[in-house]
């Protein structure tokens, strides 16, 4: 039922009282005008749909529903592309992450749209030489970017990065080891980066016209000046609250420092103490995989690519900690979920990987003595 404001009073004027019955502070009940809120706008939509009391129940399961489904086909992808192993690997981190499974029923950052580009990205890449599945993939960007954006503009450098994050590998191998698929690939990464770059603007513009009444220009100038200057750099600490201050003081080394000491679990099971130990491992492995090969002469692309990929996902996930420096300082209880675009993944998978290859050559030894 909608509430009267003849019959239950104005807002302003509401107490709040904790379980003692001592009243609490007042705050301020208004509208957020820091992005165009479309999530909220929609949610509104649906609750007529649902019954009253348990409306925001089923958009919890509608929401966590939507992020299992972006995930599956990622996986899908993932095993297309690599093969049943990196599938595995990631669906696991997916499952037993305390921080993906924490965001995704939440209905503020309604996490499966950071992922859906992510997935229009590697469908590029697994169907690269279909033009008309990376025509189909770009459109795809350009939507599925919109959309995020369009719910607010936390993490998009970082979703915006996912998008191109398995072709920047894809471009990387060439480079070294197929000159004449580079050029290809890097058509591919600038029709997917320009789509992404379009689907944020479209938001951006539309967000300019609500938040100035129609006056783009004015509503570009405010959102520069209110939300870009006050969450990434170039603002002045002293035309922002105290509060505020030491984030844009921060240097980004000093944010990145930060995000490398997790409080939690990277999953279930596996200690976030272990971060930088399991970041060292997977690098020293690689790089013994690169040199073990080039003395063998062998032509593997497979190791030099897992190089290029965590690579890849580094500068994905560290985007947001430097561009989004102000953010970032502040919320340290939210953000270290940005590790999650197929970094930590690959710290976890790119051991087992290397294990795996030295078990089945161990195995093959083996066979052959006999």
């Amino acid at each position: 039922m909608k509430l009267d404001r003849e019959k239950n009073g104005s807002l302003s004027e509401i107490k709040l009282f904790d379980a003692s019955g001592k009243e609490l502070p007042k705050g301020i009940f208004s509208e957020y005008p820091s992005q165009i809120g479309l999530q909220g706008r929609a949610f509104r939509i649906l609750a007529r749909v649902f019954p009253y009391e348990s409306a925001v129940t089923w958009f919890h399961l509608l929401t966590a529903a939507a992020m299992a489904l972006v995930a599956v086909v990622i996986l899908f992808l993932l095993n297309r592309k690599f093969g049943i192993g990196m599938a595995v690997v990631w669906g696991a981190v997916f499952l037993l992450s305390p921080w993906i499974v924490q965001f995704a029923r939440n209905l503020y950052w309604v996490e499966f749209t950071w992922f859906l580009p992510m997935s229009f990205g590697l469908l590029c890449s697994v169907y690269a030489d279909n033009k008309k599945i990376v025509g189909i993939s770009c459109i795809g960007v350009f939507l599925s970017v919109f959309l995020k954006s369009a719910c607010g503009y936390e993490y998009i450098t970082t979703v915006m990065m996912g998008t191109i994050l398995f072709l920047m590998a894809d471009a990387g191998t060439a480079l070294l080891t197929d000159k004449k698929e580079f050029p290809e690939i890097f058509k591919r990464i600038l029709l997917v980066g320009i789509a992404a770059l379009l689907g944020f603007l479209a938001a951006v513009c539309i967000h300019a016209y609500i938040r100035a009444d129609g006056d783009i220009w004015r509503g570009l100038c405010s959102i520069y000046e209110k939300n870009v200057l006050e969450r990434t750099w170039g603002g002045n600490p002293e035309d922002f609250p105290e509060s505020e201050r030491a984030s844009l003081e921060a240097s980004a080394l000093t944010v990145l420092k930060l995000y490398f000491h997790f409080d939690t679990s990277l999953i279930m099971g596996i200690s976030g103490k272990l971060f930088g130990g399991l970041c060292i491992l997977s690098v020293l492995a690689l790089f013994c995989g690169i040199w073990k090969d080039k003395i063998r002469g062998k032509k593997d692309k497979s190791t030099l690519y897992m190089f290029f990929l965590l690579f890849s996902a580094f500068l994905t996930s560290v985007s947001w900690f430097v561009l989004g420096k102000a953010h970032s300082y502040i919320h340290t209880h939210m953000n270290f979920v940005m590790w999650y675009f197929g970094f930590i993944q690959l710290l976890i998978y790119i051991p087992l990987r290397m294990l795996w290859i030295k078990l089945k050559g161990y195995i093959l030894r083996k066979k052959r003595k006999r």
